[in-house]
């Protein structure tokens, strides 16, 4: 069957999205805090903000791999 390896590949891209954004609400809920805006806290606010955008673009490229598979099943005719 040719949708097993695209269902599979879909749902391993779904539960590594869900990671993903799992770590930006984790980020996004210490950027809320503003005691990391202060002096002493700038090299941790740094750091967030790096890990942040790594993990946008992930989550974008997950997301284009999740739809082109999605695409791709349903060009299997049933």
């Amino acid at each position: 069957e040719q949708r097993r390896p695209l269902e599979n590949q879909a749902a391993k891209l779904e539960k590594q999205m869900e990671t993903e954004q799992l770590s930006l609400a984790e980020i996004d809920q210490a950027l809320a805090d503003n005691d990391i805006y202060s002096e002493s806290e700038k090299s941790r606010l740094e750091a967030l903000l790096k890990a942040q955008g790594q993990h946008r673009d992930t989550l974008s490229s997950l997301e284009g791999e999740w739809l082109l598979t999605q695409e791709q099943l349903e060009a299997i005719p049933d």
